[in-house]
């Protein structure tokens, strides 16, 4: 892998926008736009894989930029009367993942961008797709479960938008 250059992350904002006009095009009533579990849009979003030292770096508001300016353009593109969901993780389950202040953060930023619907997923749904995934970064299924029954009562009892 290799970070991507500022052009290389304005042809990836551009390649969301195409995809989703394309669905509009076809004739689907909406997308919902992947941007938890470690996809690219996660990628940005957290600390722990974001060592950018640009625009989309170095602070949680800049992390946020390129999710917000997907969802900004797709926006643009569709128009209003198109279904935009996003998809953000509650708990990203890795050392150095997003708070739960970041994610409520750019819960309410890309709302404000134009996303239709939000959708949060929850950490017992992130758990079962990420199976053996998360012994192989070195986390126990014991330190998830401790760390998740420290955050779940905020994390569910919290207002996002």
């Amino acid at each position: 892998p290799r970070e991507l250059d500022e052009e290389g992350i304005e042809k990836q904002i551009e390649d969301y926008v195409n995809c989703t006009a394309l669905a509009r095009e076809a004739g689907y009533d909406g997308v919902e736009i992947m941007g938890s579990e470690g996809y690219l849009i996660n990628q940005f979003t957290a600390a722990c894989t974001n060592k950018r030292k640009d625009k989309y770096g170095g602070s949680a508001e800049n992390r946020r930029r390129f999710p917000v300016e997907i969802v900004r353009e797709v926006r643009k593109r569709c128009g209003d009367d198109f279904i935009v969901m996003f998809r953000l993780s509650v708990i990203d389950l890795v050392p150095g993942g997003a708070t739960r202040e970041e994610v409520l953060a750019l819960a309410k930023e890309v709302e404000a961008a134009g996303a239709s619907h939000v959708t949060l997923e929850t950490a017992e749904a992130a758990l079962q797709l990420a199976g053996r995934a998360l012994e192989d970064m070195g986390l126990s299924a014991d330190t998830v479960r401790d760390r998740l029954a420290a955050e779940r009562e905020d994390v569910y009892a919290s207002e996002v938008v």
